[in-house]
């Protein structure tokens, strides 16, 4: 049923600090609850494959981590820009979630690569980068349809990645 708690609070009566427990009474936590479409559900066989690129192993690893175990998405991942265009071409992708700065071809050049291809112009594209270039170009003016910028919360992370899956259906 309910979980209590019984937090201390403080308060100063007088000159006295008193201290008395109150009963604070939380809903329960539910492993199956998911505050994203049904398709998230953990028993639910993921509909969606969304790609990850960057070059940093252990930021691809943490997007795995999120989209699979919160989100329930099938990921795909890899740190090469030609594997990337590669899958993009092969595999029914829903998303590219991918760096700009990576080294021999950057996610610009991806970018353009996946526009200009039309098996490929209409996958949502979303960077998500430490670089500083919305200062200079915004990443939304040459075709993107999301950035966020490093360091991100895994919340709004997800919650973006879901945003763009449901925009596009």
């Amino acid at each position: 049923m309910f979980q209590p708690i019984l937090p201390i609070v403080a308060a100063t009566v007088g000159n006295v600090r008193c201290f008395q427990a109150h009963r604070i009474v939380l809903p329960p936590s539910s492993s199956n609850h998911f505050p994203y479409p049904q398709s998230a559900q953990r028993s639910a066989r993921p509909i969606y494959q969304v790609l990850v690129t960057d070059d940093d192993s252990r930021l691809r690893a943490l997007e795995r981590l999120i989209l699979e175990r919160n989100g329930g998405l099938k990921v795909i991942d890899t740190g090469d820009s030609d594997e990337a265009i590669a899958i993009c071409q092969t595999q029914p992708i829903s998303l590219v979630i991918c760096d700009i700065l990576k080294p021999r071809m950057n996610g610009l050049v991806i970018l353009k690569t996946l526009r200009s291809n039309p098996a490929t112009q209409h996958v949502p594209f979303m960077f998500v980068t430490a670089s500083g270039m919305d200062r200079r170009v915004s990443p939304l003016e040459l075709g993107a349809n999301d950035y966020l910028p490093k360091p991100f919360l895994p919340q709004e992370f997800l919650s973006r990645v879901w945003r763009l899956l449901t925009w596009r259906n």
